[in-house]
């Protein structure tokens, strides 16, 4: 019975990973749609100052563990345990909000190569 509970409790702790990063990954796709908006720059936008320089200072970093974390997710379907393989879901889904904030600033960047701007150009003052 042991061993069936340890099992369990290791599927409850892969769910509730994958719920985590899906959660941090949702908000991380909100911060590249405030991020790839030009109005959310400028003091008219209404948003806090704060909310800016938050998006500003940690929004690489944010993006660099979520995408390791994708990487782990997607190599631990690997596993010959497969363990991971019963959570397959959580990890499409994470992997489709990813692709989502990447289409949005490849978007953006093509815009701004469109009109004549900078590659990752952002009206920031800084």
């Amino acid at each position: 019975m042991s061993a069936e509970f340890g099992k369990r409790r290791q599927d409850s702790s892969e769910i509730l990973t994958g719920c985590t990063l899906i959660g941090a990954t949702i908000g991380w796709v909100i911060m590249t749609a405030l991020r790839e908006t030009p109005i959310f720059w400028h003091n008219s936008g209404g948003y806090p100052v704060g909310l800016r320089m938050f998006v500003l200072d940690f929004y690489q970093p944010i993006t660099a563990v979520l995408l390791l974390a994708g990487v782990w997710r997607g190599l631990a379907l690997l596993r010959p345990n497969g363990s991971a393989r019963r959570n397959i879901g959580l990890t499409l889904i994470l992997w489709t909000l990813l692709m989502l904030g990447i289409g949005l600033m490849a978007a953006n960047n093509m815009i701004n190569l469109i009109e004549g701007r900078p590659l990752h150009w952002h009206p920031t003052s800084r």
